[in-house]
């Protein structure tokens, strides 16, 4: 048996509890629930699972050998769409665009309090529609370990869906520094797509 979020609040008490979680009003313990008898373990907004960082990092390296570096726009579209189609569309007609951005700072705080990194120094220039942050301990970055080129391509596609969910308009994203090369964290640019870019990386 399959169950969304419906089954456990209203999309109207989603939103509020995210915007509460974005204020710092709720902490994670309020947004996680483990249920013992169905052996689901899950946040607000879907059913997660624990997975080692070695585990994911063994899947993309496998995928990378299997594809060439089309790997990379392969994860990073698989990324937007999950976001668009299981997280997003659950909520986006229950979030005013004035509460977007909260829902947005909702999300990073909650997949960096899951263990996908510590995201610091972000910065949000509302007028160029430019989104910076890093990333310290990233765990795509982290389960790779040494490579000549970013790593963090699930991060990546995933904060470029929020972005253009959150401004309504196609996005560019870069990751233009990565652990996994030798940087001392991972840092991240999204940008809103300028006429004849279709959104998605650079």
């Amino acid at each position: 048996m399959s169950y969304t979020v419906q089954t456990l609040m209203n999309q109207g008490d989603l939103v509020k509890k995210l915007i509460e979680y974005a204020e710092g009003r709720l902490k994670l313990s309020d947004m996680i629930s483990v249920d013992a008898e169905r052996c689901e373990f899950r946040h607000p907004l879907q059913r997660m699972v624990a997975l080692p960082a070695k585990a994911l990092a063994s899947v993309l390296r496998e995928l990378e050998s299997v594809i060439g570096p089309a790997y990379i726009s392969v994860i990073i579209e698989g990324a937007k769409r999950y976001t668009r189609e299981v997280e997003l569309k659950q909520i986006g007609d229950y979030v005013s665009p004035e509460n977007r951005m909260k829902v947005v700072s909702a999300m990073f705080r909650l997949y960096r309090e899951l263990g996908w990194g510590k995201v610091f120094d972000v910065e949000f220039d509302e007028g160029k529609g430019v989104l910076r942050f890093r990333v310290e301990n990233s765990v795509e970055a982290d389960g790779w370990g040494s490579s000549e080129h970013p790593v963090c391509h699930i991060i990546l596609g995933y904060n470029i869906a929020l972005m253009e969910w959150a401004l309504g308009k196609p996005m560019i994203g870069e990751e233009v520094r990565c652990k996994a090369k030798g940087d001392p964290y991972c840092e991240f640019v999204i940008r809103a797509a300028e006429s004849g870019e279709d959104g998605g990386f650079s």
